[in-house]
C-alpha cells in the first residue's frame, strides 16, 4: 500500500506541474492557448484522480477490516450486476440524448464541422458497441 500512496503522491505532484505549466503557457506566449488548456486539464484530470485514492487511503488506514469489507463488496456478484445494470440504462438515455442534440444542432444551423464531429463520435460509440456486444457473445 505504501508504494502505491508514494505513486499517488508522484502523479499527484506530476498534475500539478501540468496545471503550472499550462498557466505559464497562457500566461507567456498568446498563441498556444490551446496548448495551454491542454496541459491545464490534462494536469486537473490526474490531480483529481490521484487526490482521491490518497484521499481514500487516509480515510480508511485507521479503519481495522473496513479496506477488506469495500473489498468484497467491491467484488460481491450482485453489486456488479447492478453496476452494469445502471451503466447499460446510463448508456441507452446517452444514446438518445446524443441524437436528440445532434438534431437540434443541425435545426439550429451549427456549424457543420462540429455536427459532423458529434456525428463521428456517435457512430463510434454505437460501433463500439456492437464489437463488444459480439465479443461478450463469443466468450459466452
Amino acid at each position: 500500500m505504501k508504494r502505491n500512496l508514494l505513486k499517488d503522491y508522484a502523479f499527484m505532484a506530476i498534475g500539478i506541474i501540468f496545471i503550472l505549466f499550462g498557466l505559464v503557457i497562457d500566461k507567456n506566449f498568446i498563441r498556444l492557448y490551446f496548448v495551454s488548456y491542454i496541459f491545464i486539464i490534462a494536469g486537473l484530470c490526474i490531480f483529481g484522480h490521484f487526490v482521491s485514492n490518497i484521499l481514500k487511503y487516509i480515510s480508511i488506514k485507521n479503519i481495522k477490516g473496513l479496506e477488506r469489507k469495500i473489498e468484497i463488496d467491491k467484488n460481491d456478484e450482485r453489486n456488479i450486476m447492478i453496476m452494469n445494470k445502471s451503466k447499460s440504462k446510463a448508456y441507452d438515455l446517452m444514446t438518445y440524448l446524443f441524437m436528440i442534440v445532434i438534431i437540434a444542432f443541425s435545426f439550429m444551423n451549427i456549424d457543420k464541422l462540429i455536427i459532423i464531429v458529434l456525428l463521428a463520435l456517435y457512430l463510434i460509440i454505437q460501433i463500439y458497441a456492437i464489437f463488444c456486444r459480439f465479443k461478450f457473445e463469443r466468450e459466452m
